[in-house]
C-alpha cells in the first residue's frame, strides 16, 4: 500500500462507529486505540481544552461539569425547530442559534466559562479521531473516505456529515451513502 491513495470506509453510527479498509485481498476492520473494532460516537469535554473522543471516553473519570456528547447524528443537518420536541432526551444543553435556526451545544464549566459548539464540530472530532486511528494502524496517511449514514438521512444531513469530514486536512470524501445502498454495493463487490 506504500505510496497509494489510502481509501477507508467509515460507518458513522449513532452509538458506535467503525472503519474498514480493503487490504491484501480482503476487508479489514481497523481497530481503535484499545484494539476494539468499534469506537463509541462520544465526545467528552472537561473544559474547552480537555477533550476526549471515542474509546478515550470509556476510561474517563468525569468531573463535576463534564459534558458528555452522544447521539450527535440526531442533530446533524437539522433546524432547531426539527429537534425542539426531543430536547429533553439529550443529556446536554442544546440552544438555538438565532441567526441560522440551527441547534448548538452549550457547555458551562467550573470556572463559569461557557462555550458553544455546533453538531458539525462534534462530528468532525469523531471523524478525525477515526481517521487518526486508521492512519496509526495502516502506518500511512488516509486521503479518501466513503462514509455510510442511516437510511433515513436526507441530503441536508448527508451534506452535514460530508462538511464535517472535509474539515479534516488532506481528506477527500468520495461519497456519503445511505447504509442500505452501501450494503447492496458491498454484497455485489466480490462478484
Amino acid at each position: 500500500m506504500e505510496n497509494e491513495t489510502c481509501l477507508v470506509g467509515i460507518d458513522f453510527g449513532t452509538t458506535y462507529c467503525c472503519v474498514a479498509v480493503w487490504k491484501e485481498g480482503g476487508l479489514v476492520i481497523i481497530p481503535n486505540g484499545v484494539g476494539e473494532r468499534t469506537t463509541p460516537s462520544v465526545v467528552i469535554f472537561d473544559d474547552e481544552d480537555k477533550i476526549f473522543v471515542g474509546e478515550e471516553t470509556l476510561y474517563h473519570l468525569p468531573k463535576n461539569n463534564t459534558v458528555k456528547i452522544c447521539e450527535i447524528k440526531r442533530l446533524l443537518g437539522k433546524n432547531y425547530s426539527e429537534i425542539e420536541k426531543t430536547l429533553k432526551y439529550f443529556p446536554y444543553k442544546i440552544i438555538k442559534d438565532e441567526e441560522t435556526n440551527t441547534p448548538m451545544i452549550q457547555m458551562t464549566f467550573d470556572n463559569n466559562k461557557t462555550i458553544v459548539k455546533s453538531p458539525n464540530y462534534i462530528a468532525y472530532l469523531i471523524l478525525k479521531h477515526l481517521i487518526e486511528n486508521a492512519e496509526n494502524y495502516l502506518k500511512q496517511p488516509v486521503r479518501a473516505a466513503l462514509i455510510t449514514v442511516p437510511a433515513d438521512f436526507n441530503e441536508k444531513q448527508k451534506n452535514a456529515v460530508r462538511a464535517a469530514a472535509e474539515k479534516i486536512q488532506g481528506l477527500t470524501v468520495m461519497q456519503v451513502l445511505n447504509e442500505p445502498c452501501a450494503a447492496v454495493l458491498a454484497y455485489g463487490f466480490p462478484k
